[in-house]
């Protein structure tokens, strides 16, 4: 899906052409906000996930180093 404004500025022009309402582009801009949070969050459990994993793999090196 990836991270674009692109849809977005495509429906407020959109709206822009046709005399619409403020309100009718708050909609479309919540709607945007949403989405960006959701992805937010996903990154972020994705990030702590393989800072984790990187963390244990560090840890792993280091007792095969101090066990030879």
């Amino acid at each position: 899906e990836g991270v674009s404004a692109d849809d977005l500025i495509q429906e407020v022009s959109a709206i822009a052409e046709e005399d619409g309402t403020a309100a009718e582009v708050l909609v479309r801009v919540q709607d945007f906000g949403s989405k960006l949070e959701l992805l937010r969050d996903a990154l972020k459990t994705r990030f702590v996930f393989y800072s984790r994993l990187a963390t244990v793999g560090t840890i792993a090196q280091i007792l095969v180093h101090e066990i030879r």
